[in-house]
């Protein structure tokens, strides 16, 4: 009798001590989706804010602001996406990991066609020269 007491005592233990393992590890996922979001986001605003060098005289700069509005559009495009991979992969969520990783990606993965698609929705085709 005392050894079934034991064993089921033992067995509720190990059950509790799993919950809350499995628990505090939902947090962390939803933790993490928060910062990689808020950096995604955060990266999305910086690309927005290029697009006032369109105005500039100098190709160069014109065109680093077409990449970053570009790119802007792409990150908001996939954005459920790339957080979706980073929680998969399980990236650090700082900021320089998390960018590296969407220059990285971006650079990677745009396609010509998509790179029309995404020139369109930035409204930018009356600024490339």
């Amino acid at each position: 009798m005392k050894q079934s007491a034991i064993i089921g005592l033992s067995a509720g233990l190990l059950l509790i001590t799993l919950m809350v393992i499995q628990s505090a590890g939902q947090s962390l996922v939803t933790e993490n989706t928060e910062k990689y979001t808020s950096i995604i986001n955060a990266a999305i605003t910086k690309c927005q804010n290029k697009k006032v060098l369109l105005e500039s005289r100098s190709p160069n700069i014109r065109r680093q602001a077409i990449m970053a509005s570009i790119k802007g559009a792409y990150l908001k495009m996939r954005k459920k996406e790339l957080v979706s991979y980073l929680i998969s992969v399980k990236a650090a969520p700082t900021t320089h990991r998390v960018e590296y990783f969407l220059n990285k990606h971006f650079y990677q993965s745009i396609k010509p066609e998509e790179m029309v698609v995404l020139l369109e929705t930035s409204q930018l085709l009356g600024h490339v020269r």
